[in-house]
């Protein structure tokens, strides 16, 4: 099994080699040398080198702990892998390329995997088929394409259209509206009622099967095959009324004319080394003990406008959100507010 949250699936006064190697000798007789060399080939096929194993766990980075995670899992060649929340925790880059790792791994290492996850991204690229679950009930099932592209349960389709999308024109995201229901005393009839836009009286009375739509295709809801054939059944009075509301699209970006609200002209932020403990530990030459942290940004926020800093982890990010709220005091340039 591959763990949620990579550092609390390792002993922290143990090496990485040694945790992994703990399965070849409870489970098998081979000898130490043997043993480390299997050790030696996981790690490589999780696109690690061998160096690792000699590493205590907060040595490596969090890509790396989820790569020796994967390793740990592959140690005695299981049949089923499962695998939940691989990337948790992990910025962008770093999960795409586990992505591709564990794809590679599908075609040489891994005969069959379960992926938990509440990504829906990460779920289609490693997936043949999806299981929706909601409130402990499954949902929906069906083939990757089926649930993507034809959803026939209300709470699958709310799940999708909640996540935002990269080809459509600029919209405010729809969100389920309420909380999951308390499973001690769960609602009668179908779980997902209490926040289905397209509730009806027979969904709070009658708790729907589980039914094959089409070849393959499984969903719980009294109106799934209506929902297949295009006639999905009228929304409820409330649904409507919040759908009112939320046709609104989002202003273009540089359309607003409003003077800005926050302006930064040219911040940076280094740090100096020099005469600490963590210049100490991390360089050895002086020239190297001033980390330059955030160089030379300059940005102008409106009011009403939503504006992301994006970039991988160190890329300095939190530090230029510290700077603007003054926590660090920027090394240069100025700060308009």
């Amino acid at each position: 099994m591959v763990f949620q949250g990579s550092m609390n699936a390792f002993n922290p006064v143990y090496t990485v080699g040694r945790q992994i190697e703990e399965a070849y000798r409870l489970h098998t007789n081979l000898p130490t040398a043997e043993i480390r060399a299997r050790a030696t080939e996981v790690v490589q096929k999780a696109g690690l080198t061998p160096k690792v194993l000699d590493s205590y766990p907060h040595e490596l980075s969090g890509g790396m702990k989820q790569r020796a995670v994967i390793a740990m899992a592959l140690s005695l060649h299981p049949k089923l892998v499962i695998a939940d929340e691989p990337t948790t925790g992990l910025d962008v880059v770093i999960q795409a390329q586990l992505i591709a790792e564990i794809k590679k791994l599908l075609k040489t290492d891994i005969e069959s995997m379960i992926v938990i996850s509440h990504d829906i991204g990460i779920v289609s690229q490693l997936s043949n088929r999806v299981l929706v679950i909601y409130a402990g009930r499954v949902m929906e099932l069906g083939v990757v394409s089926d649930i993507y592209l034809h959803p026939v349960n209300p709470y699958t389709r709310a799940l999708i259209q909640s996540y935002p999308s990269l080809t459509e024109s600029r919209h405010f995201i729809e969100g389920i509206p309420g909380s999951p229901p308390d499973l001690i005393a769960p609602p009668t009839g179908c779980r997902f009622s209490p926040r289905c836009a397209y509730v009806q009286e027979i969904c709070r009375s009658q708790d729907p099967p589980l039914a094959e739509v089409t070849p393959g295709h499984w969903s719980r809801c009294h109106f799934s095959e209506e929902i297949a054939r295009g006639k999905s059944p009228p929304r409820a009075p409330e649904a409507a009324s919040e759908d009112a509301g939320s046709t609104q699209t989002l202003p273009l970006a540089g359309k607003n004319s409003r003077p800005p609200l926050l302006e930064l002209h040219g911040v940076s932020k280094h740090f100096d080394l020099r005469g600490n403990w963590a210049g100490a530990l991390f360089s050895r030459t002086t020239s190297h003990r001033v980390v330059h942290a955030v160089d030379d940004v300059t940005l102008a926020i409106r009011p009403a406008e939503i504006v992301a800093i994006v970039g991988e982890s160190g890329s300095g990010k939190t530090t230029l959100g510290k700077t603007i709220l003054r926590l660090y005091g920027p090394t240069a340039g100025r700060l308009l507010f």
